[in-house]
C-alpha cells in the first residue's frame, strides 16, 4: 500500500499493474477448415469442466449421423488440460495428435 502524501491516509492508493501476463507462445498456424468429417478421424480434449463426459457421446452420435464412417480418439488418451502439468499436456499435444491420426479436435464444450 502506497500513501498519498506519506501521512496516514483512510482510502489506501494501489500501485497499478498490467493484469496480463507476457505471452511466450506464436500464433497458432490454422489450415483451411474442413467441410466434410467422412471418414475422418477426430479428436476430444477436456478439461473435465461441464459435463463433458455426457456432453461427448451426444455430440459424438451427431456427428456419426451426419459423417458416416468418422472415428474418435477418447479424451482420456490425450490427458486433461485442466491440471497443473497443462504445459506438458499441450507440449506433447501435437505428436499425440499425429499419432492417432486425427483430422480435428472437439474441444472447449461448455454452457
Amino acid at each position: 500500500m502506497v500513501k498519498r502524501d506519506g501521512k496516514s491516509d483512510r482510502e489506501p492508493l494501489f500501485e497499478v499493474v498490467w493484469p496480463l501476463g507476457r505471452t511466450f507462445l506464436e500464433a497458432p498456424i490454422s489450415g483451411a477448415p474442413i467441410s466434410d468429417l467422412k471418414g475422418k478421424v477426430v479428436g476430444a480434449l477436456s478439461n473435465h469442466l461441464f459435463q463433458f463426459d455426457q456432453m461427448l457421446p451426444v455430440i459424438n452420435k451427431g456427428l456419426e449421423e451426419r459423417f458416416p464412417g468418422v472415428s474418435f480418439v477418447d479424451h482420456k488418451v490425450f490427458g486433461s488440460f485442466h491440471t497443473s502439468r497443462e504445459v506438458q499436456v499441450f507440449a506433447n499435444l501435437p505428436q499425440l495428435l499425429r499419432s492417432h491420426g486425427c483430422n480435428a479436435v472437439i474441444i472447449g464444450v461448455g454452457g
